[in-house]
C-alpha cells in the first residue's frame, strides 16, 4: 500500500499509484483512502495530459558546484568544479545519488600544478571504464599560452587519484573514450585531439564551426557514431543563451558539421554526458544540474525527492505556487491555489520604460534555418512613473524563409494601437494627364508615397489587394475646368463600376478638385482603379493634393 501521509485532500509526493500488487483489500477501503486514490488517478492524469517530463533538474547543495562537468556510473552522479562557495579557485567533485540526494563531497580534489607551480582548474568529467577521468589546465591561475593540459584519473566510488598524464598545450575541458582511444576537445582551440590508450596524440582534427564569444567547446561525447561538444556557456542570466550543442558526423578523416542543437535551458553550455537513455548537464548561472530523456529540448521539472514538490494545488512549478522574482531573472508560475488557473510571468529586471517582463516564444521545432521561432508574445514596461509604469503589449512575427522576429503589432498602455506595415498605400499623379471629352479615363498615378506591401503598380496605376479584408479608398482628382461640365469620379473594382464618388455640373469656370472615399470588401487577387468622366476636354493637375489615390486595410 502507499505510504499515505498529511492531509488526504493535498497532493503529495508519497502518494503512488495503487497497484494490483500492493497490500490492500476491498475491506481496508474507506472514505480516506478513497480520497488519496482518486487524488493518485487525478495526479496521474495532471502530470500526462499537462506536464511532459522530458527534462527534469536538481540544484547543488552549495554555489559554483555545478560550475563545469558532470558524469555518472549509474549509481552515483559526479559534479566538478573548480570553484568553492567564495569563488575562489578550488578543486572538488560532489557525489549525488541518480535522483539528485546531496551523498558528499572531495574538497581540493587536485591539488597539482603546471610547470611553473600554478594551479590547475578542473574541466569537465567523464566515467570511462569504471573510472572519473578528468582533465585539469593552467589558464585560469594566469598561465601564459600556449596553456597546460594534464587528465587526472580517479577511482570509484572512493575517488582515489589514481594517476595524472601530460597531454600537451591548449585548454583541454573534456575527455572522452571511442573506438578504443581517447578523444579530447579543448576551450581555446577548435579542434579535436585523439590520443591512443597512453594517451600518447595520434591525430589532430580541425572543426569547422567558429568558437563562441564565451569560449570554445566545453564537453564532448560520441553518441551513434556522431560526435557532439557542446559550446561553452555564459556565467550568468541575462547574457546570452547557451550557444549550442554542435553535432558533427566522422567518416574517419574528418568532421562534418551536421547541426546545431539549442540547450535544454538558459545556462546548459558546460559538461554533458550520457547514461542510458538520459544526458545530463552542467547548468553554471542556475547552479544545477539537468537530466533529459532527448538531447533536444523539452519542459523542465525539478526532480522528484524528499525535500521537493513538483504539483502544489491543481498545478504548481517550484517550491510554491508563487514566485518572488529576483534581479535580473525571469520566472513562469502556474498556480493552483484557487478553482482559476493562472500563468505568471514575473520580472525583477530594471524598473525603466520599454523593459521586458515576460515573453513567450512559439517555435518550429522541424525549422533548419537560423531562427526557428515563428513569432512571439511580449509585454512591456511602459510609462514614466518609478515602479508603477503601464503595460505595453507586442506581437512579433517571422516572415517566410526569415531569419529574425519583427514587430507586427503594439499595444501602448493608453489604448493606441499600432499595426505595422499594415496593407496600405498612396499614390498621385506627377506627369499631367489630359482627357478626352464626353469619355469615361483611367487616372494614373505614377509616384508612390508609400506602399507598405507593394500591392500598387504605378505603371498600371491599379491597387491589387494581397489579402481578403474590408479597406477604405480614397482618391481625388483636379483640373480647370469650363462652366457646365458635368464630372463623374468613379471607384472600380474588377474592371467594372463600383461605385461613384462624385456626380458634379460646374456652373462657372475655374479650379476644381473632386473627391471621395468609401469602404470596399476585396478578396486576395481583387482590384482596384481609378476613372474619371468629363463633358469637356481636360488636363489634370499633376500634384500630390489634388490628383491622388490611397487606400487602407481596416479589417
Amino acid at each position: 500500500m502507499a505510504d499515505l501521509i498529511g492531509n488526504p485532500s493535498k497532493f503529495h509526493d508519497r502518494v503512488e499509484e495503487l497497484t494490483e500488487d500492493h497490500d490492500a483489500v476491498p475491506e481496508t477501503w474507506n472514505p480516506t483512502h478513497q480520497k488519496f486514490i482518486d487524488n493518485d488517478v487525478h495526479l496521474k492524469s495532471k502530470i500526462e495530459n499537462i506536464i511532459s517530463p522530458s527534462a527534469v533538474y536538481f540544484d547543488m547543495k552549495d554555489k559554483f558546484r555545478a560550475w563545469q562537468g558532470v558524469s555518472t556510473d549509474g549509481n552515483f552522479i559526479y559534479v566538478v568544479t573548480d570553484r568553492n562557495e567564495n569563488f575562489e579557485l578550488e578543486n572538488i567533485i560532489s557525489v549525488y545519488t541518480m535522483d539528485g540526494i546531496f551523498v558528499s563531497e572531495k574538497r581540493n580534489a587536485y591539488i597539482g600544478t603546471d610547470s611553473s607551480g600554478r594551479f590547475m582548474s578542473f574541466g569537465d568529467c567523464s566515467v570511462i571504464d569504471g573510472y572519473l577521468y578528468v582533465p585539469v589546465y593552467n589558464c585560469n591561475s594566469g598561465g601564459p599560452p600556449p596553456f597546460e593540459s594534464k587528465v587526472v584519473q580517479y577511482s570509484l566510488p572512493d575517488l582515489s587519484q589514481v594517476s595524472e598524464v601530460d597531454i600537451g598545450s591548449g585548454v583541454a575541458e573534456c575527455v572522452t573514450k571511442h573506438l578504443d582511444d581517447f578523444w579530447v576537445c579543448y576551450h581555446d582551440l577548435a579542434v579535436v585531439k585523439r590520443f591512443n590508450s597512453n594517451f600518447t596524440l595520434k591525430e589532430t582534427y580541425n572543426l569547422s564551426q567558429e568558437l563562441g564569444t564565451e569560449g570554445g567547446y566545453q564537453s564532448l561525447l560520441w553518441v551513434d557514431g556522431f560526435l557532439y561538444l557542446n559550446l561553452h556557456g555564459s556565467n550568468n542570466y541575462g547574457i546570452a543563451y547557451a550557444p549550442g550543442l554542435d553535432k558533427y558526423s566522422f567518416d574517419g578523416t574528418n568532421f562534418t558539421f551536421v547541426e546545431r542543437i539549442k540547450p535544454p535551458t538558459y545556462g546548459a553550455g558546460q559538461g554533458i554526458c550520457k547514461f542510458g537513455n538520459n544526458y545530463y548537464w552542467n547548468d553554471r548561472p542556475g547552479n544545477k544540474i539537468i537530466i533529459t530523456n532527448y538531447l533536444k529540448r523539452g519542459n523542465l521539472l525539478p526532480l522528484l525527492s524528499e525535500s521537493r514538490t513538483v504539483l502544489l494545488g491543481d498545478v504548481g512549478l517550484g517550491v510554491e505556487p508563487r514566485i518572488v522574482p529576483v534581479d535580473g531573472r525571469r520566472y513562469l508560475s502556474i498556480k493552483g491555489d484557487s478553482s482559476l488557473g493562472v500563468i505568471e510571468l514575473g520580472s525583477g529586471a530594471e524598473d525603466a520604460d520599454i523593459r521586458p517582463v515576460g515573453t513567450i516564444h512559439y517555435v518550429d521545432l522541424n525549422c533548419t534555418g537560423v531562427e526557428k521561432r515563428i513569432g512571439n508574445i511580449a509585454y512591456y514596461l511602459q510609462g514614466t512613473t518609478p515602479n508603477n509604469r503601464g503595460g505595453q503589449l507586442r506581437l512579433a512575427l517571422k516572415m517566410d524563409n526569415g531569419d529574425k522576429l519583427i514587430d507586427r503589432f503594439i499595444i501602448h498602455s493608453d489604448g493606441v494601437m499600432e499595426v505595422i506595415n499594415q496593407s496600405s498605400f498612396r499614390a498621385y499623379q506627377s506627369v499631367a494627364q489630359s482627357l478626352a471629352a464626353n469619355t469615361e479615363t483611367k487616372i494614373l498615378f505614377q509616384t508612390k508615397d508609400y506602399d507598405n506591401q507593394n500591392e500598387f503598380d504605378s505603371t498600371s496605376s491599379v491597387f491589387t489587394a494581397k489579402r481578403d479584408g474590408i479597406y477604405m479608398i480614397s482618391c481625388g482628382v483636379g483640373f480647370d475646368q469650363p462652366a457646365s461640365n458635368r464630372v463623374i469620379l468613379t471607384v472600380r473594382k474588377n474592371g467594372q463600376t463600383y461605385e461613384m464618388l462624385a456626380d458634379v455640373t460646374s456652373t462657372a469656370a475655374g479650379h476644381a478638385s473632386f473627391t471621395g472615399s468609401t469602404i470596399v470588401k476585396l478578396a486576395a487577387g481583387d482590384y482596384l482603379e481609378v476613372a474619371i468622366y468629363s463633358t469637356n476636354s481636360v488636363t489634370c493637375f499633376n500634384h500630390s493634393s489634388r490628383t491622388f489615390f490611397s487606400a487602407i486595410k481596416i479589417a
